[in-house]
């Protein structure tokens, strides 16, 4: 009974083990086995994108009128640049604002007021792949999604999103005497 026992156990193993080996999805994209996403992304010939950054700064952001006022585009780390859509979604800027083809906001206000703007980035592009806010490659979102590491539908756009699109609100609070200088 034991050699039976042993036997059994041996062929429950070397059945995993051909399993593992055979299945492509198991053997290429277990990290178990020392292979990270970075590693796997390098073997596919694609830039694993390690940090991104907001809009900055987002959230409330105070002004005056008739001083310059300056938010910074979002940012990757791309070594060969990115590209990406980015648009006000909702509301609309304070007036003296403009937004760049970057994302960057910058101007000098010239009325005082209150303005909620919903900026929108998607479509984010680097090396020809196309990468989610989080900094996944496109080659790389159903092994992750496999393996639990990114959850959700990427697609979906959402405050907040790490998926392919992202909305970021600001809302702008301008104040001062109303004299552009």
């Amino acid at each position: 009974m034991a050699t039976n026992l042993r036997q059994a156990h041996v062929a429950v193993a070397i059945t995993a083990l051909l399993f593992a080996t055979s299945s492509p999805a198991r053997a290429q994209h277990s990290r178990s086995g020392g292979e990270t996403y970075g590693e796997i992304a390098a073997r596919l010939g694609v830039q694993w994108v390690t940090s991104s950054s907001p809009w900055r700064p987002s959230g409330d952001v105070n002004g005056q009128v008739g001083y310059p006022l300056k938010i910074n585009p979002p940012g990757f780390a791309c070594s060969s640049g990115w590209t990406s859509n980015t648009t006000v979604y909702s509301g609309t800027l304070p007036p003296g604002m403009v937004m760049d083809g970057h994302g960057g906001i910058a101007g000098i206000p010239t009325e005082r007021g209150h303005w909620v703007v919903v900026l929108k980035l998607d479509d984010i592009y680097c090396n020809g792949h196309h990468y989610t806010f989080q900094g996944w490659p496109d080659v790389l979102e159903d092994i992750a999604l496999q393996h639990g590491d990114q959850t959700g539908d990427p697609s979906q756009c959402a405050e907040g999103s790490m998926g392919y699109c992202n909305l970021t609100t600001i809302r702008f609070h301008i104040t001062g005497t109303g004299e552009v200088h």
